[in-house]
């Protein structure tokens, strides 16, 4: 929608604008709701999402307040340019209204190369974005240099935000951040490497050799197994090699900030990433009990673990977690109900039949919660909702279910919103 109206301007002016129709859900007893013109691109920095446009480069650790005070900059110099040039153009003779449509062609001529409507994590992109003149940093070391750029500091300068001497004292802590994050992340791979991960790799491989020594002093022939252990025993002294490898990379001392981050995105962090791709495999041989950590599976999921009053904590009714006999502190089993918060053992069968409408919606996407939110009003007109039950096994594919069945007409019918299926599939059922 929004590249049509620039188009149209580029051309000699708007004439037209696009519109979304409506969405038609199929259930007579449901209105039509309003479809949005635009697609709402979630992978564009700059998303335009109807009426506003939505900043999404900042990560979850980082404060909005410097990305802010840029992004605050850029379009003050903006309109700063575009109202010094209807000036120029007023005072010519033009009036407002002819500088105007004269003006902002040009401006999107100039400026259009940044607009791309595709998948901007795709390959294409970046190919296209340098066909474009546009820049690629990829990586902290190479993006931060440009905050001190002389185009930079002239800009910050001239309209007094911060001055050189302060934008250089904020790179240097920016650098020096990165050094020292990435350092404590390599730092913390070695003594996890040594202290956990090798010692159960070495027993695991001695424990798989007493076995295949067993079975030939029993006068047989184990080839799978001598195969399980060469292939094991290769791994671990990768694992090793590459533990030392990366110890004596974060051993570096650099001259100067800026060349210890050059060595830290091209030697540790490479040998991070290498040290991390043995360690997964090892991971996926190794026996659940003789792992000392928390599996990466189990990290990625929705389980929770160590709440305050939670499962063997003083007070709980709950289990408590078994754990590994070397490593009691690392290793959990079980998992906490994603509806009911129930703590659920390793091998405890569980079926929950009640869960409030609040957690099913909690992580629904802005546009279903939006539908959510109007089907609720919707069903509220035909009397008092209510959850009947919900069942992990109640629905394949995990999802909400609206029932309504309207005072009147006794006729039911049925809308599905569709959610990313969990560990568990969970439906809810509702009606009136």
């Amino acid at each position: 929608m929004l590249t049509d109206i620039f188009e149209q301007i580029e051309k000699g002016g708007a004439k037209s604008t696009k519109h979304g129709g409506m969405l038609d859900t199929g259930v007579l007893v449901l209105p039509k709701l309003p479809r949005d013109a635009g697609d709402r691109n979630r992978t564009s920095p700059f998303a335009f999402t109807g009426n506003k446009f939505e900043f999404r480069a900042v990560s979850s650790n980082q404060s909005i307040g410097y990305p802010n005070i840029v992004l605050n900059l850029a379009v003050t110099e903006s309109i700063d340019y575009i109202a010094t040039e209807l000036e120029k153009a007023v005072k010519g003779g033009k009036t407002l209204n002819v500088a105007v449509a004269e003006l902002l062609p040009k401006v999107i001529k100039e400026n259009k190369q940044i607009i791309f409507n595709g998948n901007g994590y795709s390959r294409e992109w970046e190919k296209e974005a340098g066909k474009r003149g546009l820049l690629n940093l990829k990586n902290t070391v190479d993006a931060l240099p440009q905050l001190v750029t002389k185009d930079a500091i002239k800009l910050f300068e001239t309209y007094k935000i911060l001055n050189e001497r302060e934008l250089h004292a904020r790179y240097e802590i920016m650098v020096e951040t990165y050094n020292k994050t990435v350092n404590v992340e390599g730092q913390l791979m070695v003594l996890m490497a040594n202290r956990y991960i090798l010692p159960a790799a070495f027993e695991y491989q001695k424990q798989v050799a007493q076995s295949v020594a067993a079975v030939k002093s029993a006068g047989g022939k184990s080839d799978s197994g001598r195969k399980v252990l060469d292939w094991l025993t290769k791994k671990v002294d990768v694992f090793k090699d590459r533990t030392d490898k990366l110890e004596k990379a974060l051993a570096h001392e650099g001259a100067s900030s800026e060349k210890h981050a050059k060595h830290f995105r091209d030697v540790v962090v490479p040998a991070m990433a290498a040290l991390r791709e043995t360690g997964d495999e090892l991971e996926l041989e190794l026996p659940h009990e003789s792992w000392p950590l928390p599996p990466t599976a189990r990290c990625c999921s929705s389980s929770r673990t160590g709440r305050t009053g939670g499962a063997g904590s003083v007070g709980s009714s709950q289990p408590a977690r078994s754990a590994h006999p070397a490593h009691p502190a690392l290793c959990m089993a079980g998992h906490e109900c994603h509806h009911c918060k129930q703590w659920i053992g390793p091998d405890e069968a569980h079926d929950c039949w009640s869960t409030t409408e609040a957690a099913l919606t909690a992580d629904l996407s802005e546009d279903l919660r939006d539908a959510w939110d109007r089907l609720r009003e919707t069903a509220a007109a035909f009397g008092d909702q209510r959850i009947l039950r919900v069942g992990h096994r109640d629905h394949v594919l995990a999802g909400l279910l609206l029932l309504l069945r309207p005072s009147e007409a006794k006729l039911p019918a049925g809308v599905r919103i569709p959610r990313p299926c969990s560990t568990s599939p969970a439906g809810a059922t509702r009606r009136t």
